[in-house]
């Protein structure tokens, strides 16, 4: 699916990662999501 747009080394690191949810924020830093997909969360949930 996306497995194929990682560098090896984003891969050894996700398939090393224990915690999920450290390893969905590796995953989709690693696809090249901007950053304010990160931090808008909390402008999002007081609406």
């Amino acid at each position: 699916m996306f497995w194929n747009k990682l560098a090896p080394g984003t891969l050894a690191r996700l398939a090393g990662e224990r915690n999920l949810f450290t390893r969905d924020l590796l995953l989709k830093r690693g696809l090249g999501l901007p950053p304010a997909v990160f931090t808008r969360g909390n402008v999002l949930l007081a609406e």
